[in-house]
């Protein structure tokens, strides 16, 4: 494959996670907690793994877009770190409270009640 294809081609999937992940926020799915970060929603609800998925494909689209600006993610970064470099413009949560691990191979998240957000979510 030329170069400039597999470019075009990282570039046309960062427009689509990003376009995914703005969709989701501007529907409300990003909302997550009271404002106390207490979870508004239990882990039992289908819902809550949905707003999961998109909030981890909304961070995702963060870092990648940090990383294609010359950011280095190492092993081991964790939510607030991302936070703290500007990774990330806020804590990717979970509306059941769940944990996240940050996985810098591919710039995924995954929430220690509803997994990981499966490619294409």
């Amino acid at each position: 494959m030329k170069k400039g294809a597999a470019v075009a081609r990282h570039r046309l999937a960062a427009c689509t996670i990003t376009l995914i992940a703005l969709a989701s926020i501007l529907i409300g799915c990003a909302v997550t907690s009271d404002g106390n970060g207490t979870p508004t929603m239990s882990a039992d609800d289908p819902a809550a793994k949905q707003v999961c998925f998109a909030n981890q494909v909304a961070g995702q689209t963060e870092v990648f877009v940090w990383v294609n600006e010359g950011g280095r993610p190492m092993t081991g970064a964790t939510v607030d770190g991302l936070v703290k470099v500007g990774a990330l413009s806020k804590p990717v949560v979970c509306p059941a409270g769940g944990d996240f691990v940050f996985n810098p191979n591919d710039c995924t998240f995954t929430c220690s009640i509803h997994g990981w957000a499966p490619d294409g979510y």
